[in-house]
Order: C-alpha cells, then structure tokens, then sequence
C-alpha cells in the first residue's frame, strides 16, 4: 500500500501538540522509492523556499507521514536519511539551544553527545556509514528524536532556565550581538 499520492504533494507543517509527533515511525521498504523520491524533492523545494536562508531540517513525521526519513538541506550537504540507526554516542555531552518548526514559539537548551556513528540509507537505498561531529552530531539526534517520537522539548534537563520563548531568544541573542 502506497503511503504517498506523489501527484499531490502539500507540505504542512505538523505543530506540536499533535499526537503524530509522539508517535514511533516505522520503517521504509525499498519498493516505496518512487515515493521517496518525489517527497523528498518536494521537501526540499519547502526547505529551500520556507525555511530560514534556505536551510534546515524536516523529519517525515512533522508533515503527517509516519516513516524512518528526514531531509536534510544545509549550507555544506543537501541529503535524503533513510532508516537511521545510531550505533554509538560519544565524545562527552554538550548543552546548546535547539528550535523546530514543530514547536515554534520555544526554543530549548538540550544535552547532546559531542559525536555519534550513524548508519542510513541514502536515495539509491545504498547503505552510509558515517562519524558525525557537531553541529551535524545535533542535527542527527535531533531528526532520529523525531523519528522516535520526541521531541525536544521533552530532552530538556530544566525548564526553568533552558526553555525560552523564540522571541525571547531572539531578543536577547540581538543585544548580545550589538555589544
């Protein structure tokens, strides 16, 4: 059964608290490629045109679709993540703000391995095997979170000091700038 009509393709934006975002994705066939294919050239058309210098990240579950992928389109790599595994974490945690046009009127402070080794599928359901390192080591949990059915929000070690409106954020990330 197909789970994308690739003749009509609109991308919205799942906001939390929708139930979809807490919810597992399961994984891809390699008989759904065609509609792989025409979703993620359609994702990032909307990465490219919507999202903040072009650039960001969707997981298929934030547009309604309930499987293993996220699109990333970023300054250095534009990539198509298909069944991510992590296989390990490491290289110590850091804290540092993330943001999600799931969850857009936040952003949080998250604790993140530094590292991780990652194993996907790509567009041609070739298998990648990779070490990633910050930002992209973020990037990656972040995106696999997602698949999982969390989101960041739920990573978040104290709301008190490392939950913010985003234009909160974005007002004291301005002062901080000018001085």
């Amino acid at each position: 059964m197909l789970w994308c009509h690739i003749e009509v393709i609109m991308i919205k934006i799942v906001k939390y608290p929708n139930i979809i975002l807490n919810t597992t994705s399961k994984e891809v066939k390699s008989e759904e490629i065609n509609e792989i294919n025409a979703l993620s050239s359609e994702i990032t058309t909307y990465i490219k045109n919507k999202c903040y210098k072009g650039f960001g990240t969707i997981s298929l579950c934030q547009v309604g679709i309930l499987k293993r992928i996220f699109i990333a389109r970023l300054p250095a790599i534009e990539l198509t993540v298909i069944n991510p595994i992590l296989i390990r974490a490491f290289g110590g945690t850091t804290k540092s703000w993330e943001m999600c046009l799931s969850v857009p009127e936040f952003v949080g402070k998250v604790r993140r391995h530094k590292k991780v080794e990652v194993e996907f599928l790509d567009l041609n359901f070739k298998s990648v095997h990779i070490t990633l390192s910050q930002p992209l080591s973020r990037i990656f949990l972040h995106e696999v979170d997602h698949l999982d059915g969390k989101l960041f929000l739920d990573r978040i070690e104290d709301k008190q000091t490392d939950l913010m409106s985003r234009e909160d954020y974005f007002s004291r990330k301005s002062r901080k700038d000018e001085q």
